[in-house]
């Protein structure tokens, strides 16, 4: 699921300028919608879809010649980093002001999204619109807005489920299915307990 959702457009990146003020400023407005396996998006896109064919192959590699302790090692760490991308994508780089954009001092996309974004940008100032002398963009040069869609939703919980199963089955190297479950359990909730508080700091 998390491979087949990186070749489906799940990121929205959006764009506004202006020409003018007051009853005579016009606005335009420019977005583009990327998938994870475009070349669209930063180098941590192709390589989700890497990571993704990777579990597969560690998975059918499992099956064929049995669970090994470096197999089970590796499948976790490259779930961790899917964990990581994902993360760092919901919590700091999706940010949706409807028709505005928000505006911030620095690039603010990320390895994910900032190529798409400068690419959106230069095509906004290649416009037919941007020839016009008072033509600006607007929050700033580094304003945007951007949100995940339905994809990126099966693409986020897709790693979570495989941070459980992962995470599961590494802790059962050295503990019993019971201890192991619980294990995860109480990982999961200190997790959820501290992204809540995270969230309501950061409000």
């Amino acid at each position: 699921m998390l491979v087949v959702a990186c070749f489906v457009a799940s990121l929205e990146i959006a764009i506004s300028a202006f020409i003018g003020a007051g009853n005579e400023q016009r606005g335009f407005s420019y977005e583009r919608k990327l998938a994870l396996a475009s070349f669209d998006v930063g180098w941590p896109g192709p390589l989700a879809v890497v990571a993704g064919l990777a579990l597969v192959a560690a998975a059918v590699t499992g099956i064929v010649v049995g669970s090994r302790p470096w197999l089970v090692v590796a499948s976790f760490a490259v779930a961790l980093a899917l964990g990581l991308l994902a993360f760092d994508t919901e919590d700091q780089r999706l940010s949706w002001a409807g028709p505005g954009v928000v505006g911030y001092e620095s690039p603010h996309g990320g390895p994910l999204l900032q190529p798409a974004l400068d690419e959106l940008k230069a095509e906004a100032r290649a416009s037919s619109e941007a020839r016009n002398p008072g033509w600006q963009l607007t929050g700033g040069v580094h304003a945007f807005s951007s949100r995940g869609l339905t994809a990126w939703r099966v693409f986020l919980w897709s790693t979570l489920a495989l941070l459980w199963l992962t995470g599961y089955r590494l802790s059962r190297l050295a503990l019993r299915p019971v201890a192991s479950v619980s294990l995860v359990a109480v990982a999961t909730a200190a997790f959820f307990v501290w992204f809540g508080f995270h969230t309501l700091t950061r409000s």
